[in-house]
């Protein structure tokens, strides 16, 4: 009876396939025990003799053969010759008892690499499998390295159909399902450094699938894309598990609609480009679907126009609260507009922040502008123009004017502030959704509440500095900042100067 059996055998990270074919099971036992004893880096499965051999062969290939010459139906020769020619990738090991030089010259002539003599002495066996085991490593490794390179012109060939279809013949797919796109986007520096570790966990995670490097902060994702429902959901929630684990702050994933060829690649990619424009006005990461129907609206025409003069008022009065509630407006308007690109926007908050800058250094002018332009959202470049009116700590009108669970949260932050706490960690502290808590916060203070705690670290930052002898490392570990480069970078971006600036106004001088 034909028959094929699979051992488990032990636990490697990437074993080699093996086939031990013998009529005799004792014989096969023998085989994997010795393989189990050594530890030797061999997955195997078993054949009573050449037939069943090959029928296995024909569906599960594998990287060696170790298999007995005399047994019925098909010899070792026999499917040797036919591994040969069927599955030239495939070693061959035979081992016997008869060790007559006619079956060694058959053997040899049927490209085996090894004939191995029954009774198996444990100590050959395991030196020359360890052989084997290498040669099977270095083709696998030839194998990857060919891969690599196809993918590497498969993706060259990708990236000439984006962007010079008419120059290049189209490349073709590695397999005939239809392709997804996804354009992705992190708000800083991204894909030209860690773009590889991206890579290599969508090789696994979407197998089939490339993705292209388009520049430092975004890359798209072309994936296979199954019969059924929608992969979409389960595409962006590997993503972004693949982000939040590597504490990236803010990305986005524009999907597109399943497409068969190439040649339409291009016109998708421009589609997705401008969906991507609204990810510049969303508070947090999200995905954005190309055939979803947007949930933004129009606001009233005349709203943007009152919300700037009020603005320009403001702005000359000197009134922060009024201010801050004029600039609340203008963002919640530009927030629900359809068609609203980021360009536009920016013109308008660089308009303002130059009425803003009257009577202030052409460097410090310049500097704030810097910081408006590296904004990646609507609600940093609110925060930006609210820092350039001259804004400190967010004013805090009397306690009894907040709620109960605005005036614990401002508790905790005045306690903690030193500490690693985030809007997470403040809105578990009262059993509410960090959503639903920052928009209580910011309605009742008029301030986004990492914004908030981040000015108030930065106001303590102040006091401290204004020591003598004050360190800007040592602040910068006490108030709870990751890196000493971070808190100068977000104590400049606040006041307009830098830690070590701003503490040498109270140095004693000799």
């Amino acid at each position: 009876m034909n028959f094929v059996e699979r051992s488990g055998g032990i636990d490697m990270a990437e074993p080699y396939e093996m086939l031990i074919v013998d009529d005799e099971r004792i014989e096969r036992e023998g085989v994997k025990s010795l393989i189990r004893k050594y530890q030797l880096p061999f997955h195997v499965a078993e054949a009573c003799d050449g037939s069943a051999a090959k029928e296995f062969l024909q569906s599960h290939p594998v990287d060696v053969v170790f298999t007995d010459i005399v047994m019925p139906l098909c010899n070792g020769v026999e499917l040797a010759r036919w591994i040969r020619t069927a599955m030239p990738e495939s070693i061959t090991v035979i081992y016997s008892a008869y060790g007559e030089f006619e079956y060694a010259q058959k053997a040899l002539e049927a490209r085996v690499l090894k004939y191995v003599l029954k009774p198996l002495c444990p100590e050959r066996f395991r030196a020359e499998m360890e052989e084997v085991a290498l040669l099977c490593e270095q083709r696998r490794s030839r194998r990857r390295e060919q891969e690599q390179w196809q993918r590497r012109k498969r993706r060259s060939a990708l990236l000439r159909a984006l962007y010079a279809p008419a120059e290049a013949p189209l490349p073709s797919w590695p397999d005939p399902r239809p392709r997804g796109m996804a354009l992705l986007e992190t708000a800083d520096r991204f894909f030209d450094r860690s773009g590889d570790q991206l890579d290599a966990f969508c090789q696994t995670a979407f197998p089939g699938g490339d993705l292209l490097i388009l520049n430092e902060r975004q890359g798209l994702l072309l994936f296979p894309w199954e019969d059924g429902a929608s992969p979409l959901p389960g595409v962006w929630d590997t993503l972004s598990g693949f982000w939040r684990e590597r504490q990236v702050a803010r990305f986005f994933a524009a999907f597109g609609t399943p497409f068969s060829h190439p040649r339409d690649m291009a016109a998708q990619l421009s589609q997705l480009e401008g969906l991507m424009e609204n990810a510049f006005f969303l508070p947090e990461s999200a995905p954005l679907f190309l055939d979803a129907p947007t949930e933004r609206r129009s606001g009233e025409k005349d709203e943007e126009q009152r919300c700037i003069r009020a603005l320009e008022e403001q702005a000359k009065l000197r009134s922060a609260p009024d201010f801050r509630q004029a600039l609340s407006r203008l963002t919640a308007y530009y927030a629900c507009r359809e068609q609203l690109s980021s360009v536009y926007v920016k013109c308008v908050f660089f308009r303002l922040l130059h009425l803003l800058m009257e009577g202030r250094t052409a460097e410090e002018e310049s500097l704030r502008m810097e910081q408006l332009a590296r904004c990646r959202s609507l609600d940093e470049l609110s925060a930006a123009l609210e820092d350039a009116f001259g804004k400190s700590a967010p004013p805090e009108p009397p306690v009894p004017s907040y709620s109960q669970m605005v005036r614990q949260i401002l508790d905790i932050i005045r306690r903690d502030y030193a500490k690693n706490i985030g809007v997470e960690y403040l809105a578990s502290c009262v059993r509410r959704t960090p959503g639903y808590l920052n928009t209580v916060f910011r309605r009742e203070t008029g301030c986004n509440l990492l914004k908030y705690l981040n000015q108030y670290r930065l106001e303590k930052a102040r006091e401290l500095l204004s020591q003598p002898e004050a360190k800007v490392s040592a602040i910068s570990e006490a108030l709870g900042y990751s890196t000493p480069s971070y808190f100068i970078m977000q104590f400049k971006n606040h006041f307009g100067m830098t830690p070590g600036e701003y503490s040498g106004q109270f140095r004693r001088t000799p």
